[in-house]
């Protein structure tokens, strides 16, 4: 929701409906988003814990993909999700997904996404899924890949939006 002085003259109110249409690459390919192929190789980098990122314009089914992404990450796994809003619905045993938060009236209480991923480096994950990167946080989870440091989760998941 945004009000005057960041609009030109009255509030304007912004409502995501997400419509979670498929749940597995399989789905996708039923669907006739991915050919079968492509699916098995997303799966294969999935499952072999290689680096995704997912980018593509508004409505283009980027929060879809990285369900069905998430979908195959193999269930011995402790991920950790990092969002500004809970969109995410990643089916494995041990998830831990956070939520970034505004701040208060008096400018206290933000917790920024660029922190979550902080934190969730330290929480011993095998992944970290961020979604919408758009900040700070994107110079930060490139590094940490880029490093490739042993005590790091393997893969990390972006969507930048």
């Amino acid at each position: 929701m945004v009000i005057p002085d960041i609009t030109r003259r009255h509030m304007a109110v912004n409502i995501r409906k997400f419509v979670l249409q498929a749940h597995s690459l399989d789905e996708l390919v039923a669907l006739g988003t991915l050919t079968p192929p492509a699916a098995r190789f997303l799966e294969a980098a999935v499952v072999s814990g290689l680096n995704v990122l997912v980018a593509g314009g508004t409505q283009a089914g980027k929060t879809t993909l990285l369900n069905c992404l998430c979908a195959a990450i193999p269930a011995r796994e402790r991920v950790i999700t990092c969002e500004e809003v809970f969109e995410l619905r990643v089916p494995l045993p041990d998830v831990v997904a956070m939520q970034t938060r505004q701040p208060n009236l008096e400018g206290a209480g933000e917790i920024p996404l660029r922190r979550l991923v902080k934190e969730a480096l330290r929480m011993r994950p095998s992944r970290i899924v961020v979604g919408e990167v758009r900040q700070e946080e994107c110079l930060q989870g490139r590094g940490k890949v880029r490093n490739g440091r042993r005590d790091l989760p393997r893969p990390t998941m972006i969507m930048p939006r």
